[in-house]
């Protein structure tokens, strides 16, 4: 047996440390399976501003605004079909800030979401076009004129 030092603490041998690490990663697990199922769900709640939503003419009230807060909902994209959760502060910004429709609830991914306001603006563009190319026709036959501004 070596003489050791008497300034210098011991070395844990690595299998006593792996021992600690078990026996704290079981503590953890204990702890977890032991919370109840609803205590998960309050974790990622948000309250509600009743003064900010959006004013609606119904008697009848969505699940948010009797509960008092948001919670995190899942839901399966329209599109693409992937499931996706809608987060408690996500539905904070819709329904406070951005004033959406209290009875509305999210379809779509972001991506998607995206890819449909690109189709709507692509969409409007040509519109615009068409429409302005036919009062251009117009105005060559003589049919229309160019409005006056004063």
């Amino acid at each position: 047996m070596r003489p050791e030092k008497e300034n210098q603490p011991r070395k844990r041998t690595p299998l006593k440390l792996q021992r600690r690490e078990r026996a704290a990663a079981r503590a953890t697990k204990a702890r977890v399976a032991a919370t109840p199922a609803w205590a998960h769900e309050l974790r990622n709640r948000v309250l509600v501003n009743l003064d900010k939503l959006a004013p609606d003419n119904s008697y009848d009230w969505p699940e948010f605004k009797l509960r008092g807060h948001y919670l995190d909902k899942p839901f399966t994209c329209q599109d693409c079909g992937k499931p996706q959760v809608c987060t408690a502060t996500q539905q904070k910004w819709w329904y406070e800030v951005a004033r959406g429709e209290i009875h509305s609830v999210a379809s779509r991914c972001r991506a998607c979401r995206r890819k449909a306001r690109e189709r709507r603006s692509i969409s409007q563009a040509q519109t615009a076009q068409r429409v302005q190319n036919k009062h251009a026709k117009l105005m060559r036959r003589g049919i229309l004129r160019k409005a006056v501004h004063t």
